[in-house]
């Protein structure tokens, strides 16, 4: 399935420096380790892969996931700020080898905590799959990874942005029980032709009871990029 997830639902700008946490983040940030830590160590994804954290040596690895022509490569700066600030929200995936010094990555997702109150939510800045490890069910289970994590840190709900006329990752989406919520204008710069816009997906958590981080016809509900920022 030719999934165009990195480029769709990343941030154009990659941050240079990580800001100070204060407190409550760090502690947040233990607490999540501690309830997925039982989840997460030698997680099996399938027969033939197995999931761990994402580690920097890891961005020698996967050439063979972000040469796909649809998958943009960031600087070294920027996944080194997430694995830094969100490990336990960076996984990747590898094949089942008898070589683990040299394992082959089949996909890997990035995500990030944002928000205040209600808006407190996991956000979704990277995922994708290698062209030849599609269709094998690693995406959903990057997906139900990150949701699990993000209920363990108490978020009211998952969020991502994909282009509309990427239906295969939009009806993939759906299918995992996400729904749009509205409409970004302009979400993505085109140097070539005209801004396309970004549908801002989610899907609700166990927190959110009443399910109100979520709404019917979102497609008819619009906003700018910088409604977006939290």
């Amino acid at each position: 399935m030719p999934f165009n997830a990195v480029s769709d639902i990343t941030r154009s700008i990659a941050p240079h420096y990580i800001p100070f946490r204060p407190p409550r983040a760090r502690v947040r940030s233990l607490s999540l380790a501690l309830v997925l830590a039982s989840q997460f160590s030698a997680t099996k994804t399938s027969s033939m892969s197995d999931t761990r954290r994402f580690k920097a040596t890891d961005l020698f690895e996967f050439n063979n996931i972000n040469l796909d022509s649809l998958t943009e490569t960031f600087n070294i700066s920027f996944y080194l700020s997430y694995m830094s600030r969100w490990p336990n929200l960076c996984v990747m995936v590898n094949e089942d080898r008898q070589t683990p010094d040299h394992p082959s990555p089949m996909g890997y997702i990035m995500g990030k905590s944002e928000g205040k109150d209600k808006d407190w939510h996991t956000h979704v800045t990277a995922i994708t799959v290698a062209p030849s490890c599609r269709q094998l069910g690693i995406a959903r289970k990057l997906m139900d990874y990150l949701e699990r994590a993000g209920d363990a840190d108490k978020a009211y709900f998952v969020d991502l942005f994909v282009r509309p006329s990427n239906l295969l990752a939009v009806n993939m989406y759906k299918r995992l029980g996400y729904s749009v919520y509205r409409r970004v204008l302009g979400y993505y710069s085109n140097p070539h032709g005209p801004d396309e816009d970004s549908f801002d997906m989610r899907k609700a958590l166990s927190r959110d009871v009443n399910q109100q981080s979520i709404r019917k016809n979102g497609e008819q509900f619009t906003c700018k990029p910088e409604d977006t920022m939290f």
